[in-house]
């Protein structure tokens, strides 16, 4: 199925004419994200009819009553490079189970490259300390502000949630992970769900501030932030840091990075 909407939005891409129409500021959206959601709806409802659904275009969520497993969609992720025909864009599905990212899968449709939670392994070298980093990424709430531990570092926009940070678990140069840590202010849940679960898999972390106090989503019940399930995160901004090293994740916090000390 996800193979299927990746070939779809492959030869969207490369149409001679896209429609796009404006959500908000800097927010667009298009038909090959409303049907790439659909095609994923229907597959989901197929194989799972008592699940509960949040997805990020408007008419897709299903809030039955009772339900401890939801799934989390990102039909399209990176729209903004998609409609700047930038390769660089990404389908993120995640399932959360008692409150818990258990399962996770990331396409990146360009490529057609599919990750599965299931065989992320934890990068060889992590990095534990703010000293030691040398590639991370942020978003647009946090690209003014000075962070001298980290000044000589490089710093990575890449323009689509999912994929960045789906690079905290993945091995890059001397078994380093591609990306040191994730600082993001402006992120829905649908960006973070599928890679939460990568970060679970790998032991790593993913600390949203929430109403002036931190969860960790890999190994926090999401019921503690939200009783009656991710539906009632639809309209919410999330502020987190997320690494495959808790270690340099509770570094980021005690910084004062993410605007709360622990």
């Amino acid at each position: 199925m996800l193979q299927e909407v990746r070939r779809y939005q492959y030869d969207a891409f490369h149409a001679a004419q896209l429609d796009f129409d404006a959500k908000g500021v800097n927010d667009f959206v298009s038909e090959v994200d409303r049907r790439s959601q659909e095609t994923i709806l229907q597959a989901l409802t197929a194989m799972d009819p008592q699940a509960g659904i949040l997805a990020e275009e408007d008419g897709g969520d299903r809030r039955p009553e009772g339900t401890d497993r939801w799934y989390v969609i990102d039909p399209l992720d990176g729209t903004g490079n998609f409609r700047a025909r930038i390769p660089i864009w990404a389908i993120g599905v995640g399932l959360f189970e008692n409150g818990l990212p258990t399962e996770g899968a990331i396409v990146d449709s360009y490529s057609g490259r599919v990750w599965s939670s299931w065989e992320a392994v934890a990068p060889e070298h992590p990095v534990n300390q703010l000293s030691d980093v040398q590639m991370w990424t942020l978003d647009s709430a946090y690209e003014s502000r000075a962070y001298p531990e980290v000044a000589s570092a490089k710093r990575r926009q890449i323009g689509a949630t999912v994929l960045a940070l789906l690079l905290l678990t993945q091995s890059g140069f001397e078994g380093r992970a591609s990306l040191d840590y994730a600082l993001m202010g402006n992120s829905s849940l649908w960006d973070i769900a599928a890679p939460a679960a990568f970060l679970r898999q790998v032991g790593g972390a993913l600390w949203i501030e929430e109403q002036g106090r931190l969860h960790d989503l890999t190994r926090e019940p999401f019921d503690a932030l939200a009783p009656q399930g991710p539906g009632a995160f639809r309209k919410r901004k999330l502020r987190y840091v997320a690494s495959a090293s808790p270690e340099l994740a509770r570094a980021v916090i005690d910084a004062g990075y993410l605007g709360t000390r622990r």
